[in-house]
């Protein structure tokens, strides 16, 4: 049973939501548009939202939910390269809705960093219009945080990235599906995952998840700069990446930083037929520039991914002789390997689902506050984090699709 329409009500009825109270305003969103996204859509239009525009992220985004949506009524742009044009879908949206406020939803910082790219002027129009946004991914964070401390953020973000109940369940289900997806993919290509060790860059949530998931399968070397984070590599009984040399051991390099973390240096130090692979945000984790200016060929192999850009399961660069590495074989052309198949199952995608509702409607809670600055979970949604974080406690638990009893509890302040 699917527990998204559920959960979808019980975050409306903490706010005393009703089919009015988002009537006459914009929702725009850059997505990854996957099935779970289809029940929030129509939750938002049943609570009043009179326009919907969706701007799909090519490497995740599957065509049969793109067609769905468009049988919404919604203005669906479906870009099949990345990156992409924000402008267009955004002023077009921004056109469509009128005077009516808009409500942004983003997914990795596209939308704050396009407006802190406007001319002043262009700037103080657009953000004008903008009640808030909710972004959901620690990079999109990031991105906002310091676009605030460097006085260039112009709208009010709920960064549901920190969610709790986002960090304590959602990296487990992500490096599940990344290795799954990774073994299929080699499969395919008559290749086994390495036996040897798997070098991760970055022991962040996503990183993490990966290692302790890994630990027993193979020897795991970690490369963390976060020193606080250092002794979670040593908590989980894996070993520090220490040097370039450390690297070259490795058939497996997995990138789960949110930034560039697997070098040209390390590129080419890494062993004959080697792996990259990227477990973060859109096409970061890899230096694919210093490929594609050092390969003399590459070709795309494997089988074709679900995602509307059509990628394959690797791209093979070949470099000369002067490199100590002759191949090198990128997952997914450098995108997140996780959504080369199913990323997360939907009983826990219920629950990011309703953190993206708990965000959007507190924005639209009047009075409106459209004081640019970045709003933390814990500040703007903790009742709704602490009822979904119940949720998917109970659904690890039992794997059953049963709604829990629970009761929202009241959070003084």
């Amino acid at each position: 049973m699917n527990q998204i329409p559920r959960i979808l009500h019980r975050v409306a009825d903490s706010y005393g939501a009703t089919r009015q109270s988002l009537a006459g305003m914009s929702v725009i969103m850059i997505q990854h548009i996957l099935p779970d996204l289809v029940p929030l859509v129509m939750k938002l239009i049943e609570l009043g939202v009179e326009h919907v525009t969706v701007v799909g992220i090519g490497y995740s985004s599957r065509e049969s939910t793109i067609q769905q949506l468009r049988q919404m009524n919604c203005d669906v742009f479906a870009p099949e390269e990345h990156p992409f044009d924000v402008s267009g879908p955004l002023q077009s949206a921004l056109s469509k809705a009128g005077n009516s406020d808009a409500i942004l939803m983003d997914d990795g910082g596209y939308m704050v960093t396009y407006i802190a790219r406007l001319p002043e002027d262009e700037q103080a129009a657009v953000a004008a219009r903008i009640l808030g946004l909710v972004e959901q991914t620690t990079r999109g964070g990031r991105i906002a945080k310091r676009l605030e401390n460097e006085g260039k953020l112009r709208i009010r973000v709920v960064a549901v990235s920190d969610s709790q109940a986002k960090i304590e369940f959602e990296p487990k289900y992500i490096a599940g599906a990344f290795i799954q997806n990774l073994d299929d993919m080699l499969d395919g290509i008559g290749r086994r995952f390495p036996d040897g060790p798997v070098a991760i860059k970055g022991y962040g949530p996503i990183g993490s998840a990966i290692g302790r998931q890994l630990r027993d399968r193979c020897e795991v070397l970690v490369a963390e700069s976060d020193r606080k984070k250092l002794y979670s590599v040593d908590r989980d009984g894996l070993k520090h990446l220490k040097a370039v040399e450390d690297i070259a051991r490795c058939g497996l390099v997995i990138g789960a930083t949110g930034n560039t973390s697997i070098s040209g240096e390390e590129l080419q130090s890494l062993q004959d037929g080697a792996i990259v692979a990227s477990a973060s945000s859109q096409f970061v984790e890899v230096d694919l520039p210093w490929l594609h200016e050092h390969a003399t060929e590459f070709t795309d192999i494997g089988a074709t991914g679900p995602m509307k850009m059509g990628i394959k399961a690797f791209r093979e660069f070949k470099l000369d002789s002067t490199y100590q590495t002759r191949q090198i074989l990128v997952a997914a052309r450098g995108a997140p390997v996780n959504f080369f198949g199913d990323s997360l199952p939907m009983d826990i995608g219920a629950g990011i689902v309703g953190l993206l509702l708990a965000g959007i409607l507190k924005i639209a809670q009047p009075p409106y506050i459209r004081e640019p600055g970045v709003v933390s979970a814990a500040d703007a949604i903790l009742e709704q984090d602490i009822l979904i974080g119940r949720y998917l406690a109970s659904i690890e638990e039992t794997r059953q699709l049963e709604w829990p009893v629970l009761e929202l509890i009241s959070v003084a302040g």
